[in-house]
């Protein structure tokens, strides 16, 4: 039976439109490079278009193509222990420029943590920082000797020694304080909280210098 000639004529309208349908270029492009897949590295040709990896795309004049060849493509690496964020377009560029992206910052004194420098880490062009703003120990464990006797004199000199406790550092003696200091450490914006166990298997009540926090707190603090 003749096919209709109505169909005929939308098929033919149709079907030239969808032959001809181009692959969209990619933004940029990285051909034959080891990539890192979780569980090793396997040579493949990498394409980006709008922020996103795609799995096929064009390369237009437009395309930034970096060589692959001998390179290694990593996810943007993390400093899991980062004592010193100043809130600079140095201290950021630094970080990103060696591929850092991440930053964990696990001693930050309250004192810094100014909206400005929040705000200053939230823009998508800056390193990205977490940051403790101290942690909990046992009074005159570490790190409090190591501020109030080193760094009181040659890295903040102008921060009186028995304003460290509190700030760079806080004393936890049992689960209420505890509990007192971590819902300070959140209103101050604290992102995660550093837990000082230096010396805490031979742990003595009492506050015995690096003895550490008392291990028995930790469920409570957790």
């Amino acid at each position: 039976m003749p096919i209709p000639r109505p169909v005929l004529l939308i098929l033919t309208a149709f079907l030239p439109a969808c032959a001809s349908t181009p692959t969209p270029p990619a933004d940029l492009a990285v051909p034959g490079a080891l990539v890192w897949t979780g569980e090793g590295f396997e040579l493949r040709d990498l394409y980006v278009r709008e922020g996103v990896f795609v799995s096929d795309a064009a390369v237009s004049e437009e395309t930034v193509v970096l060589a692959g060849e001998d390179g290694f493509v990593v996810p943007g690496y993390a400093d899991a222990h980062q004592h010193v964020v100043s809130a600079t377009e140095g201290s950021s560029a630094r970080f990103l420029n060696a591929g850092t992206y991440y930053v964990w910052n696990p001693n930050y004194l309250c004192r810094y943590a100014t909206d400005a420098a929040a705000a200053f880490f939230a823009r998508p062009d800056t390193v990205d920082v977490r940051q403790s703003l101290g942690g909990l120990t046992e009074p005159g464990s570490h790190p409090e000797p190591l501020y109030v006797e080193s760094l009181s004199r040659y890295v903040y000199p102008d921060i009186p020694k028995d304003a460290f406790a509190g700030d760079a550092f806080h004393h936890v003696r049992d689960a209420a304080e505890a509990a007192r200091v971590l819902d300070g450490l959140a209103r101050d914006g604290a992102d995660l909280v550093k837990v000082y166990l230096l010396g805490s298997e031979g742990y003595e009540a009492g506050g015995a210098a690096d003895t550490g926090l008392d291990p028995a707190l930790v469920p409570a603090i957790v």
